[in-house]
């Protein structure tokens, strides 16, 4: 069985001016929570919305721009076609000039 869905027009801003979408409630999915999350140019996002719900955000997938993902002791250089794990830490994404847009995945309990 296919599903798929254009995203609707509302949305939860996840920086000034980003966007972010929960697209596992959208499409149905069960086992994990994804959320689409497109930054304006040089924008930085939290997933603690995800972690209030009792989601732990592990898996993001660049597939537009570039940024950075930091923890509060390391921070990494993300770019289109990567994908980074992040495990047990709080972490925030940053984008650069370009914007970014990032598929993340999440853990449910």
């Amino acid at each position: 069985m296919l599903h798929y869905t254009e995203l609707p027009q509302s949305h939860t801003p996840p920086a000034a001016g980003g966007i972010s979408y929960l697209a596992s409630d959208i499409l149905g999915i069960e086992a994990c929570a994804m959320t689409v999350m497109k930054l304006p140019a040089h924008a930085e996002a939290s997933p603690k919305a995800l972690q209030s719900e009792g989601l732990i955000p592990e898996v993001f997938v660049v597939v537009g721009g570039s940024g950075y993902l930091a923890t509060d002791t390391q921070e990494f250089s993300l770019r289109q076609g990567m994908i980074a794990r992040v495990s047990g830490s709080p972490c925030v994404i940053r984008s650069e000039a370009e914007g970014m847009a990032v598929i993340l995945l999440a853990a449910r309990p």
